[in-house]
């Protein structure tokens, strides 16, 4: 087994054990609260990560990235107006 096999096999345990503690979940809560506190591109990121991931409820990721997106640009233009 060559170091490239090492790293695979590494990184397909990784990803199983990403599956098993049910981390999606907890990605998608953590940046709801993070939006909610004001930190867009911070839950937006943590959105866009997840996506890489390819989960299995990629279209509710895709919303709520989408919806952040849109609150961040809301406020931005509510502080420039002030």
């Amino acid at each position: 087994m060559d170091k490239f096999d090492k790293k695979h096999e590494k990184a397909k345990e990784i990803f199983e054990k990403y599956k098993e503690a049910n981390l999606e979940e907890k990605v998608i809560s953590l940046a709801k609260k993070a939006a909610k506190s004001g930190f867009y591109d911070e839950s937006i990121g943590l959105l866009d990560n997840l996506l890489l991931l390819q989960p299995k409820n990629s279209k509710e990721i895709s919303q709520l990235a989408v919806k952040t997106q849109i609150e961040k640009e809301k406020n931005s233009k509510k502080l420039l107006e002030k």
